[in-house]
C-alpha cells in the first residue's frame, strides 16, 4: 500500500500541472480555488467544522474539545463569522478582513469581529479570524471551525454558513432536543450531504430530558436521519455540551462521563487518526475535478466556435441569445412571483400586527382598569411606569417569536426559489452545449444566493411611554374625578403607543424584506450575467481566431486538443491519487499512540 504522503505528493504535482495548464485561460476565480486547495493539501490543513442551527451549542462543544473557555458563548445567537482555530504554540487571534487587510486582536477582544453583538450583520467587513491555540486536538493539521448558526432572525449568518460547505473536509452536526430537529435543518442536511462525506450527529442538551423522553428523541432522531442520510443509518452522540465543559474544564471524569462527550471524543479522535488521510485527499481531488470540468467545457465551446463554418456560427450565437430571452422572460415571471410571495409574507405580518394590537391594547386597558379599582389611593407615576413595563415585556415576547417565525418563512419561499435560480443556470449551459454540441459535466455544484437581511425593531430605552398629559387638576377635586381622568388619558395613550411601536416594526420589517428580494435578485442577475458573460467571452474569443491564418487557427487547435488531453490524464491522476483504503501521513502516525486525557 503506498503511502500517505507518496499519494499527497502525486496529488501535489497533479495540481500544480494544473495551475500551470489553465493560468493563461482559466477565470481568476477557478485560478483562486485552485491555490487554495495547492495551499490547503501542502499544510495538511484538514478542516473539521461544526454546523448547526443558531443556539444548538457549538461554539460550546468547540471549547470542549480544545479543553478551554476559548470563544464566546451566551444566550443570543452569537457566531456571525466563520472562525478558524489551528494548532499553536501561543494563542493568537488575527482578523482578516474583506478588503485584504489583516489585524491582530487579544482572546479578549474576539467577541467584538465574530459575534453577532460586537459585529452586527458583520458591519466591520470581517472575511474570518484565524485562531492558533496549544491545543493536542488540532496537531496533525487539524483545523476546528466555528460557523455562524442557520435559521436565525439574522439571515446573513445562515449565508455564510452556506457558502463554506465547499470547504469542508469532515462535519460535526449538532442537533438538539428542543426541539428535536426543524423544517430548516432538513433543508441544510440535504446540502451538508453534497458535500461532505463524514458528518458526526450530535443530539445535544439532553440534560434538559428525563431518560424515557431521551430514548424517546434518540429513536426519533435516529429515524429522521436515516430517512435524509445515504447508506446505513447514521450513528448519533447524545450528549449536553453545557455539563462536558464543565467537566473538561474541572477535569471531572464523572462529569464528562455523564454528559456522553467521552464516546464522541473519543470516536473523533479515531476517525482523525485512521481517516483523516484519506478523506483530505478525496476532498481536495473532487473539488480540483471541478475545475478540471469547466475548463474543459470553455475549450470544448472554443475549440467548436474555431472549426464551426463562420455562417453557421452566427446562426447558432443568434440563436443561442434568441433562446436567451426566453429563458430570461422565465426568469423574470420566477422573479415576479418571488416578489408576490414577499408580498404574501407582508399581508401575513401584517395580519399578525392587526391581531397583537388589538390583543395588547385590550389586555393593557383591563390592567389599567383592574389596577385603578384595587387601589383607590393609586399614583398616577406608578401606573405610569407598570404600564410601560409590561407593554415593553409584552412587545419584546412578542417580537422575538414573530421575528424567529418570519425569518423561517422568509428563508423558506427563499430555499424554493434557490432552486429555480439554479435550474434556472442550469438551462444556460444545457443551451449552449445543445447549440455547440459541448459536453456539460456537473462542474457548478448548487450555490446558496446570499441574502443579508436581519428581522429586528426595539422599542425605545426609556419604558415610560405612558406619561400623563400636562392638566392641572386641583387637589380638591373628589378622588374618583381624578381617577377617571387618569383612567381616560391612560387608555387614550395605550391605543396610542402600541399603533405608534407596530406602525414602526411594520415599517422596518417590510424595508427588510424589500432588501431581501432586491438582494436575491440581484445577486441572480450578477451569476447569471457572469456565465453568460464567459460563454459569450469564449464564443467571441473563437470568431476573432477564425480570422487568422489556417495556419494559425490549425495550431490553435492542436493546443485546445492537447489541453482537453492534458485535463483528461489529470483527470486520471486524480483518481489515483486518492488511494483506495486509509492512508495516514507520517505525523499520524505518530500521533496514534497518544493518549487524550480528558
Amino acid at each position: 500500500m503506498m503511502e500517505y504522503h507518496q499519494h499527497k505528493d502525486r496529488l501535489l504535482r497533479s495540481l500544480e500541472q494544473l495551475k500551470t495548464l489553465i493560468a493563461q485561460d482559466a477565470e481568476v476565480r477557478r485560478m483562486a480555488e485552485l491555490h487554495d486547495l495547492i495551499h490547503k493539501l501542502k499544510e495538511n490543513q484538514f478542516y473539521l467544522v461544526v454546523l448547526g442551527q443558531f443556539k444548538r451549542g457549538k461554539t460550546t462543544l468547540i471549547n470542549t474539545l480544545l479543553g478551554t473557555d476559548l470563544l464566546p458563548v451566551g444566550v443570543l445567537p452569537l457566531t456571525s463569522i466563520i472562525t478558524l482555530i489551528r494548532h499553536g504554540e501561543q494563542p493568537t487571534a488575527e482578523v482578516t478582513f474583506l478588503n485584504g487587510t489583516t489585524k491582530r486582536i487579544s482572546l479578549p477582544e474576539l467577541s467584538d469581529y465574530v459575534t453577532e453583538s460586537g459585529n452586527p450583520e458583520n458591519v466591520k467587513g470581517v472575511k474570518h479570524v484565524d485562531i492558533t491555540y496549544p491545543s493536542p486536538f488540532l496537531t496533525g493539521g487539524v483545523m476546528l471551525i466555528d460557523t455562524p448558526g442557520i435559521g436565525s432572525t439574522i439571515l446573513h449568518n445562515t449565508q455564510v454558513t452556506y457558502e463554506f460547505l465547499p470547504h469542508i473536509d469532515a462535519a460535526i452536526l449538532i442537533i438538539s432536543t428542543d426541539p428535536p430537529i426543524t423544517q430548516t435543518e432538513y433543508e441544510f442536511l440535504d446540502h451538508v450531504t453534497d458535500y461532505v462525506d463524514k458528518i458526526f450527529f450530535v443530539l445535544n442538551k439532553i440534560d434538559y430530558l428525563a431518560p424515557l423522553e431521551l430514548n424517546e428523541t434518540l429513536a426519533f432522531t435516529q429515524k429522521v436521519l436515516s430517512e435524509h442520510v445515504k447508506g446505513s443509518p447514521p450513528e448519533v452522540y447524545p450528549l449536553s455540551a453545557r455539563l462536558a465543559l464543565h467537566g473538561k474544564l474541572a477535569q471531572d471524569r464523572g462529569g464528562l462521563e455523564k454528559s456522553g462527550f467521552i464516546r464522541l471524543e473519543q470516536d473523533i479522535q479515531r476517525f482523525l487518526l485512521n481517516e483523516k488521510g484519506t478523506i483530505l485527499l478525496h476532498s481536495i481531488s473532487k473539488n480540483a475535478k471541478r475545475i478540471i470540468s469547466a475548463e474543459r467545457f470553455s475549450l470544448g465551446l472554443e475549440a467548436k466556435a474555431i472549426t464551426t463554418p463562420v455562417q453557421e456560427l452566427t446562426s447558432r450565437i443568434d440563436k443561442f441569445h434568441r433562446q436567451l430571452k426566453q429563458l430570461q422572460r422565465e426568469k423574470e415571471d420566477s422573479e415576479y412571483i418571488l416578489k408576490g410571495e414577499i408580498g404574501k409574507t407582508i399581508t401575513f405580518l401584517e395580519s399578525e400586527l392587526r391581531k397583537f394590537e388589538e390583543e395588547e391594547a385590550r389586555s393593557l386597558q383591563k390592567l389599567v382598569r383592574r389596577s385603578t379599582q384595587a387601589d383607590e389611593e393609586f399614583d398616577p407615576n406608578t401606573i405610569e411606569r407598570l404600564m410601560g413595563e409590561a407593554f415593553v415585556a409584552d412587545f419584546e415576547r412578542w417580537r422575538k417569536a414573530e421575528e424567529t417565525m418570519l425569518a423561517q418563512r422568509v428563508d423558506s419561499v427563499l430555499s424554493r426559489f434557490e432552486e429555480k435560480a439554479n435550474h434556472y443556470i442550469d438551462q444556460i449551459l444545457d443551451l449552449s452545449a445543445n447549440l455547440f454540441e459541448v459536453n456539460v459535466e456537473p462542474f457548478q455544484s448548487t450555490e446558496r444566493l446570499p441574502v443579508k437581511t436581519r428581522f429586528e425593531y426595539r422599542l425605545e430605552d426609556d419604558p415610560t411611554f405612558f406619561r400623563l398629559s400636562p392638566k392641572k387638576l386641583s387637589p380638591l377635586l373628589p378622588r374618583r374625578i381624578i381617577t377617571r381622568w387618569v383612567v381616560s388619558d391612560l387608555l387614550k395613550k395605550i391605543e396610542e403607543k402600541v399603533s405608534m411601536n407596530c406602525g414602526r416594526i411594520r415599517y422596518d420589517w417590510v424595508q427588510r424584506l424589500d432588501e431581501t428580494y432586491r438582494n436575491f435578485k440581484n445577486t441572480l442577475n450578477e451569476k447569471v450575467q457572469g456565465l453568460i458573460d464567459e460563454i459569450n467571452g469564449v464564443l467571441e474569443k473563437g470568431m476573432k481566431e477564425k480570422a487568422e491564418s489556417k495556419g494559425i487557427l490549425g495550431e490553435k487547435l492542436k493546443q485546445i486538443q492537447s489541453k482537453l488531453e492534458a485535463l483528461t490524464e489529470l483527470e486520471v491522476q486524480l483518481l489515483s491519487s486518492q488511494g483506495t483504503s486509509s492512508l495516514k501521513s507520517e505525523e499520524e502516525s505518530r500521533d496514534e499512540k497518544r493518549v487524550f486525557a480528558p
